[in-house]
């Protein structure tokens, strides 16, 4: 795994972040704590040095705190977290949960997770984060654009929080299917900001694991979508494993949604989930992924790149 610069800041990244969302046991099925950290120990093993969690995440914080401190690894990773909170004091309990929980003094990149739209909100969200790194727990500030839902508003809200001059990162969704955030791209570079890609595998429909039908147990998020548009979704994935067969792209769909995403000029690092070791091998081994080819991955932009509101929820 390659190391990238982060934006303008002392930040470098692996090209694959470690996203924990799925190891907090709460939208995939449950999982262990034992299934959490060897899937995290696996990444690590991969070369993978960039993690991200959130206070939302369920137990992922101290699962990741506990394999970190157990193995004195620290200072070699870049950890980022995530508040829902926008007011100082309560953004300011979850920060000093998040250092509880990570068994550490400091994160590299603390998000807004769910960041205002309304400027007031987003100025007294930004100035308690600038004391929280004035303080020296956290390093970068960072803004987690609201989804599922990929809009003009989305696009607009990257820009608002890039204009303010005090975000040095940005975490987008950027996949195969959802393409609008390209726009933003640009505009990061040339301010200095940096940009972490999300979603990449779509929630699991990329990796070609499921198929029209598919369906999934109580709890599960993706139930958020309705049957009817999870079976549209699936009819696009067909389309995207077509498009790889007519080119002899010789990596499967999971890889091929990787590469596009990782490839994306502009994009720094792409977070991606795991539940346990295996998936962790199956996701992190870049190094075994070939380019994507220029004429097909024009092909994809071009087939896909209209296709935002494929997922957004009703």
């Amino acid at each position: 795994m390659t190391s990238n610069p982060l934006g303008n800041s002392e930040l470098h990244v692996s090209s694959l972040g470690f996203g924990a969302w799925p190891i907090g046991g709460t939208t995939y099925g449950d999982i262990s704590r034992n299934e959490g950290q060897q899937a995290i120990g696996r990444y690590l093993d991969l070369g993978g040095r960039h993690i991200d969690t959130a206070r939302g995440y369920r137990t992922s914080e101290s699962i990741i705190g506990d394999v970190l401190s157990a193995n004195n690894l620290r200072s070699e990773i870049v950890l980022a977290s995530k508040t829902k909170a926008n007011t100082p004091g309560e953004m300011r309990l979850d920060l000093e949960n998040t250092l509880r929980e990570l068994k550490t003094e400091y994160v590299d990149i603390y998000y807004l997770h769910q960041p205002p739209a309304d400027p007031k909100e987003r100025d007294i969200a930004i100035a308690a984060m600038s004391q929280f790194r004035t303080e020296g727990k956290i390093r970068v500030i960072g803004a987690s654009i609201n989804g599922p839902n990929v809009t003009a508003e989305t696009e607009q809200m990257c820009r608002d929080y890039i204009a303010c001059g005090q975000i040095g990162a940005i975490q987008l969704i950027f996949s195969i299917f959802r393409q609008r955030l390209r726009n933003i791209l640009p505009l990061a570079k040339e301010k200095g900001v940096g940009i972490i890609g999300r979603t990449a595998l779509e929630s699991g429909f990329l990796t070609g694991k499921y198929s029209t039908g598919c369906r999934f147990p109580a709890g599960d998020h993706r139930n958020r979508w309705p049957s009817a548009q999870r079976d549209h979704i699936m009819e696009s994935v067909s389309q995207v494993h077509q498009l790889l067969k007519e080119a002899s792209y010789s990596a499967e769909i999971l890889q091929a949604a990787i590469r596009f995403a990782v490839d994306e000029p502009g994009i720094d690092t792409v977070i991606l989930g795991a539940k346990n070791s295996l998936q962790s091998e199956q996701t992190f081994r870049l190094d075994q992924i070939p380019p994507i080819p220029e004429s097909l991955r024009q092909q994809l932009i071009a087939s896909f790149d209209r296709q935002d509101t494929l997922y957004n929820l009703p």
